[in-house]
């Protein structure tokens, strides 16, 4: 007599013995599987979309930190002086001979014929040789940098044209015949004739450490600019002589004198010192960056006749990552690239360049091999320019698109910086500044991305594990099990005939557990033997035929015994 189980209704379906059964039984068992893991496919499928969509976004996270550092690396300090200033010293018989003055000029440039006699740094110039080589690089900075896009047609013009600059045109060109007879570039000549000057003022340029044997260094100068406006200069140190700053108070001095009465008798008036811990060149430098960082850092107050004290300290230091955002934008420098500063100078070269085909003098430090090969230096009393071109000041549109391409650097300083006059310098024509460090201490911010590759991968992995309890080698192997399927029911139009092992020609024999890369991932393997039997027609009353198998696994059958009859 048949079991209840075995009752099937008319279509071959099996019945539920009770009500139990129905909703608890093995069907709703199965749909109610289906509908969890589609339920948590779902979540997954919603984490991860989240997650590419924030990985896509690409977002920044900022680290603050308190830095406490044993020693501070030395700010890059700039000084600029007045024009007039810096030529107190240079006394000038404006009543002597024309011709005369020429002559001995035109003899002093024929005894420094030879580029190392000229930047001889013992030689002591004579007066009218710094009045006219320092005129001479003034004009030249002023008309090619200290010019806006605008209006540079206009100086030139009038440099070129007007009668009265004559004896100014017949100077200047006997002042770059000489440089190039001595083969002596503009930034040669002008660190000579800016030492040269700075000799002259300077009493006292020393740099303070705390040691008992040598208590001060000597750092070498460099001069940063030179126009009709002002000159600008800064300490620097050779490797062997440079040490970090690791005291508070002072580190450095600098004591200068000016001859008041020559200026007073010019009728010109003497402008307070600039001081700059940014390094920058000029103050031109400091109008092209703009916005929040042009007082950052500088003090314009270093009068003469006073004692200047200034205490530095950094104040924050930020490490952005590289960006085009307009608030934030930044680059991240390398060695060689140019600073912001050379960026825009380099647009002022092309824009010289392209516009009256020759090499400005001033910034010929940023040509190229193939400009110096194309291109002579400018000589503006011969450029072609007519009256309305210069007028109509058509050059600032080319410079204006380079220098959307310029970048502040992404390591940005900021500094407090505390001013206190400690009344009158020992003399009324003295200028005293000394510089004192503050706290070792800073707030630093450094950038960096949220998302990196790994951590995709990984969150990827911890979103399909969470909720389906996957990983990356099941997913490996899904795929493969989903191809594998592909490949028999789509790709291959008839069933392939069975080797003497049972298995199809070429197809890919199991382990022990019948597991490849192309099973399915979501079976039990050690049940792949009792699925192979049912495949066969075996069902779950039969009984196991093979007499010799052992917890349900098949055993090879022992081999039979032959029977002699005699």
């Amino acid at each position: 007599m048949p079991k209840i189980t075995d009752i099937k209704s008319q279509n071959g379906k099996e019945q539920p013995n009770s009500c139990a059964d129905a909703m608890f039984g093995r069907k709703t068992q199965k749909y109610a599987l289906y509908f969890i893991i589609f339920f948590l496919a779902c979540l997954t499928i919603r984490d991860l979309a989240e997650l590419l969509n924030d990985y896509m976004d690409n977002p920044k996270q900022s680290d603050l930190s308190i830095r406490m550092n044993d020693s501070m690396t030395l700010p890059n300090i700039t000084f600029c002086m007045g024009a007039d200033m810096v030529n107190s010293h240079v006394i000038i018989d404006r009543t002597a001979n024309v011709t005369e003055w020429d002559i001995f000029v035109e003899e002093q440039l024929e005894e420094m014929s030879n580029k190392s006699v000229a930047l001889n740094p013992l030689r002591r110039w004579d007066d009218r040789l710094l009045f006219e080589s320092y005129d001479y690089l003034a004009v030249m900075n002023s008309l090619e940098r200290e010019t806006d896009a605008k209006n540079i047609g206009k100086p030139i013009f009038r440099y070129r044209y007007f009668p009265q600059l004559a004896a100014k045109r017949k100077m200047y060109q006997k002042w770059q015949a000489w440089m190039d007879k001595a083969e002596i570039s503009y930034a040669e000549l002008m660190q000579q004739v800016g030492t040269q000057l700075f000799l002259r003022s300077i009493l006292t340029f020393k740099r303070h450490i705390f040691d008992d044997y040598h208590p001060f260094i000597m750092p070498k100068l460099k001069i940063q600019w030179l126009s009709l406006k002002q000159m600008c200069f800064s300490p620097v140190y050779p490797k062997e002589s440079y040490h970090n700053i690791e005291d508070q108070g002072q580190f450095f001095t600098m004591l200068m004198q000016t001859n008041v009465d020559n200026v007073l008798k010019q009728g010109k008036t003497i402008d307070c010192m600039h001081v700059d811990f940014h390094g920058r060149q000029s103050s031109l430098n400091r109008f092209m960056e703009g916005k929040a960082r042009t007082r950052d850092g500088f003090i314009d107050q270093a009068c003469i006749g006073q004692h200047h004290q200034l205490t530095v300290e950094v104040k924050h230091r930020f490490k952005h990552l590289e960006n085009d955002d307009n608030s934030t934008r930044c680059k991240e420098m390398k060695d060689g690239d140019d600073t912001e500063f050379d960026c825009y100078s380099r647009c002022r070269f092309e824009l010289i360049r392209d516009t009256w085909k020759c090499l400005p003098l001033t910034l010929s430090y940023l040509a190229k091999e193939s400009d110096l090969q194309n291109y002579k230096p400018c000589n503006y009393a011969q450029v072609n320019l007519t009256k309305e071109e210069a007028l109509a000041g058509n050059y600032s549109k080319q410079e204006n698109e380079c220098r959307s391409y310029c970048r502040p650097d992404c390591i940005q300083i900021r500094y407090n910086l505390v001013h206190m006059p400690q009344g009158k310098a020992p003399r009324a024509n003295f200028t005293s500044i000394e510089i004192h460090w503050g706290a070792f201490e800073f707030l630093n911010m450094e950038q960096s991305y949220v998302w990196t590759f790994w951590k995709l991968v990984a969150a990827i992995g911890g979103g399909i594990g969470v909720w389906l309890g996957l990983s990356v080698l099941s997913l490996i192997q899904g795929v493969g099990y989903l191809y594998n399927s592909f490949v028999q029911k789509v790709v291959v139009d008839k069933k392939p005939l069975l080797d003497e092992e049972g298995s199809a020609p070429g197809s890919r024999r199991g382990s022990k557990a019948g597991m490849t890369l192309s099973s399915n991932p979501l079976t039990n393997p050690w049940n792949e033997n009792e699925q192979r039997k049912r495949s066969k027609g075996d069902n779950g009353n039969a009984v196991n035929s093979n007499p010799n198998a052992k917890n349900g696994y098949p055993t090879q059958p022992s081999p039979q015994t032959k029977i002699s009859i005699g």
